[in-house]
C-alpha cells in the first residue's frame, strides 16, 4: 500500500520463459502469498464495507472515509471523529481532534495542514469501540519544492468559475462588450478652470495683436471708417472706365465736390481785429505801418481777402512810382 507505509518491490520474474531457478523453487508460491499479504496490510475492521484512507498532498494531509454506494443507511449516530499527535524533534507531542465533514454523497473528509519536519498519527473513530489508527506520515520535502501538476491552474480555475458563477473567455476582445454599463461621476472642474485660462489669453492676445481677425475682416457698404469720407473718390482722368450703355444716366455723372461760396463784402465782421502790413518802399510814410481795415476780412476772419487787398494796393503803388 503505497502511502501507508508499506511498499514491496519484486524485480524478478514469477512465471515464464525467463523465470529461471527461482520458479523451480517449492516455496516460490508461499514467497508470493506473503509478500503480497505483507503489502496490503492489516485487513480493515470498519463495518458495512467502509474504507478509510490517507494522503498528503501539497503539504496537507487528507484523511477520507469511504462509503458503500449501496448501503441502506447511516450506522453511526454521530459524525465520525479524527484524532491527530503532531509530533516534532525537540518538542512535546501535541494532541488535537476534528471532525469528518461530507465532501460528496459517499464520502467523509479531513484536511490536516502539516509544517516543517513533523510527523502526524492519524486515529478515526467512527462509533464506540470502533476505531482504525493509519500509518504515521511527514512531508518528504518542503512543499514550495514540490513538482506542480501541469493541469492545477485550469481546475481552480475552472472550481472558481462554478462556484461564482464565471464563464470562458477565449477571446479577451469579448469581455468589454458584455461587461454591464454602469453610471460614473467624472470631475470636470478641473478641466474647466484650464478652459478658463486658455480663452483668457486667447482674448488678451486678440486685443494685443489681433492675430485671429487679420486680413479677414472687411468693411461693409453701409460701414464707415472714422475719419474718411462718405463722397466716392474721383478716378484718374487716365484711367477713367467708360460708362456702358446698360448702366442708368445718374452713374456717368462723376461727382464734383462743391465750391466754397464767398460772402459779399458788406457781411464782413467790422468787429474783427485790424491787420497790419509791412511798410512797402517808396512810400512817405514808412514811419507808420499801414492799417488794414477789418473789412477785408470775410466773415470767417479768413485772411485769404487781405491779402488780395494788400497784393492790389502794392500793384497800385509800383505804377504810381514808374509814372
Amino acid at each position: 500500500q503505497a502511502g501507508n507505509g508499506r511498499v514491496a518491490c519484486f524485480t524478478g520474474e514469477a512465471d515464464g520463459t525467463y523465470a529461471g531457478a527461482f520458479s523451480q523453487w517449492k516455496e516460490a508460491g508461499d514467497f508470493y502469498a506473503t509478500l503480497a499479504r505483507w503489502a496490503a496490510g492489516e485487513q480493515s475492521q470498519l463495518p458495512d464495507k467502509m474504507l478509510l484512507t490517507q494522503e498528503v498532498r501539497e503539504g496537507v494531509c487528507f484523511v477520507q472515509l469511504h462509503l458503500d454506494p449501496d448501503r441502506a443507511g447511516e450506522k453511526f449516530t454521530q459524525a465520525p471523529r479524527v484524532t491527530v499527535l503532531r509530533n516534532q524533534a525537540g518538542q512535546e507531542t501535541r494532541k488535537e481532534t476534528l471532525p469528518l465533514k461530507w465532501k460528496t454523497a459517499d464520502m467523509m473528509e479531513a484536511t490536516l495542514p502539516m509544517e516543517g519536519a513533523e510527523t502526524i498519527l492519524n486515529t478515526v473513530t467512527i462509533g464506540p469501540n470502533i476505531s482504525q489508527s493509519l500509518p504515521p506520515v511527514c512531508l518528504p520535502y518542503s512543499p514550495e519544492f514540490a513538482p506542480d501538476r501541469a493541469d492545477r491552474g485550469r481546475t481552480v480555475l475552472g472550481d472558481i468559475g462554478k462556484i461564482t458563477g464565471g464563464r470562458d473567455r477565449l477571446n479577451l476582445a469579448e469581455i468589454w462588450t458584455t461587461l454591464p454599463r454602469q453610471l460614473r461621476f467624472v470631475q470636470l472642474s478641473i478641466w474647466l478652470v484650464i478652459a478658463a485660462l486658455i480663452l483668457f489669453l486667447l482674448e488678451v492676445l486678440q486685443r494685443r495683436t489681433g492675430f485671429f481677425s487679420f486680413g479677414k475682416r472687411k468693411i461693409s457698404t453701409g460701414e464707415e471708417m472714422p475719419g474718411t469720407s462718405t463722397h466716392k473718390r474721383r478716378e484718374p482722368l487716365a484711367q477713367a472706365r467708360q460708362p456702358s450703355a446698360t448702366e442708368p444716366a445718374d452713374e456717368q455723372k462723376v461727382f464734383q465736390p462743391p465750391k466754397r461760396k464767398r460772402k459779399h463784402r458788406k457781411q464782413q465782421l467790422d468787429e474783427a481785429p485790424p491787420v497790419v502790413a509791412p511798410p512797402m518802399m517808396g512810400d512817405d510814410e514808412g514811419d507808420k505801418p499801414p492799417v488794414i481795415q477789418p473789412s477785408s476780412l470775410d466773415a470767417t476772419g479768413n485772411t485769404y481777402d487781405a491779402l488780395s487787398m494788400a497784393r492790389k494796393r502794392a500793384r497800385n503803388r509800383e505804377g504810381k512810382g514808374g509814372e
